[in-house]
């Protein structure tokens, strides 16, 4: 019954054929699903009570007259092999009325609206006693209410006792006023809904003007002149702590400045993000990412192999411990800032035969690493041929010494 209310709603798209020299697979109707100890089950009534506990039935493929309704040959299966491509999965809807949780919503909607009405109705009826009066119904409260009090002194006036030998005394008063702290209100008085909504209020996304301060700050920090990506960035700032610029072809960031309620309630982010600035804590970072790395002419220094292995094994790292080129070419750049290192092999016999690049921050006396995450930082220490429990290992008995 569900089955058939979906169906009256969504319709899977046959779009195979817009895509005449691209190699696809068809969608599948019949599969089997693995439990964790690698035990296939073709039905949800074949597998185990624990696994039906952990799982839903959904999971399985559905029998062959449901497969036949739904019409899982129209979606497309992207093999990386077939294209020389990323493995995706494609799966075009048309919506021909609401969904049934949809339609639950609204019919909920509709009785709240309903009742509120008739509450409103009562009110406006005479009461029993004739005399027209309107009767006047309590809000009925589910949870404690809280009131937060902030208290500040806006005016202080003192007064000041003087008295002479001959016991006269004069009084002079001073005041002084000060500007009233801004209002801040406890989120435990907000309710979780109201928490909600005014984040999402919050995050907004909003056309890059060439005059935008954030963005000249960051076409400056990394002197970038042979590349203009602003007729198809957007930036997406969020509770005024990250900004966030993001780069789109002009297609999606269409889609997404006239969506933009949308894009901002499902808090997802598409396109390539080219900088991050953020300003938590009193500071601000700029961080950029790799697709401007070939523009940058500033804060990008070539490094060695064993420079490079240096600072991966280290998330401090003295300046002077560096080699002497490096040195010399980190003297200039300003420090409280991130500069990019990146090492490029030269040679057959060069190891590794692959370009790595990392950024540190740069403060007056060292480099230290803030945001690479452990996997990372493993990942390029392998690459250099360099095992890296065995430099974790190493870590932890300097930190027991």
């Amino acid at each position: 019954m569900l089955m058939s209310i979906f169906l009256e709603a969504v319709e899977l798209v046959d779009v195979k054929n817009r895509l005449p020299d691209f190699h696809v697979r068809p969608g599948m109707s019949k599969w089997k699903v693995m439990s964790q100890g690698l035990v296939f089950y073709d039905t949800f009534d074949s597998s185990p009570l624990w696994f039906q506990k952990e799982n839903e039935d959904s999971l399985f493929a559905p029998t062959e007259e449901e497969a036949s309704i739904l019409n899982l040959e129209r979606c497309l299966r992207v093999m990386p092999h077939d294209n020389d491509t990323g493995g995706f999965f494609v799966a075009v809807f048309t919506k021909w009325g609401p969904c049934p949780w949809q339609k639950q919503e609204e019919e909920a909607m509709e009785t709240e609206a309903a009742v509120k009405q008739e509450a409103n109705d009562d009110e406006k009826k005479p009461d029993a006693t004739g005399d027209g009066a309107e009767k006047k119904k309590k809000c009925p409260y589910t949870l404690p209410i809280r009131v937060d009090v902030n208290v500040c002194c806006s005016e202080i006036e003192w007064v000041t006792e003087v008295t002479d030998e001959s016991l006269k005394s004069t009084e002079t008063s001073e005041t002084s006023q000060f500007d009233l702290s801004p209002m801040k209100i406890s989120k435990s008085c907000i309710p979780n809904w109201l928490q909600k909504k005014l984040q999402e209020q919050a995050c907004r996304y909003e056309e890059v003007k060439p005059t935008d301060s954030e963005w000249v700050t960051y076409r400056d920090m990394f002197d970038l002149k042979k590349v203009n990506p602003l007729p198809n960035m957007l930036k997406y700032v969020q509770d005024g702590k990250y900004t966030l610029f993001y780069f789109y072809n002009q297609s999606v960031k269409a889609l997404i400045r006239f969506n933009s309620d949308v894009a901002r309630k499902s808090k997802a982010q598409c396109g390539g993000m080219l900088m991050m600035r953020c300003a938590e804590g009193g500071k601000t970072d700029v961080k950029s990412t790799m697709p401007v790395i070939q523009f940058m002419n500033k804060r990008l220094i070539s490094v060695t192999r064993v420079d490079l292995v240096h600072m991966l094994e280290n998330k401090e790292v003295v300046i002077k411990d560096l080699s002497d080129k490096l040195q010399k070419e980190l003297e200039p750049i300003p420090a409280n800032g991130p500069v990019y290192f990146i090492y490029e092999p030269k040679g057959k016999n060069a190891d590794p035969k692959c370009a790595i690049v990392i950024w540190r921050d740069k403060f007056p006396l060292f480099l230290k690493d803030e945001f690479y995450t452990r996997s990372e930082r493993q990942h390029c220490l392998r690459l250099c041929g360099v095992d890296p429990d065995i430099v974790e290992a190493e870590e932890e008995e300097e930190a027991m010494e």
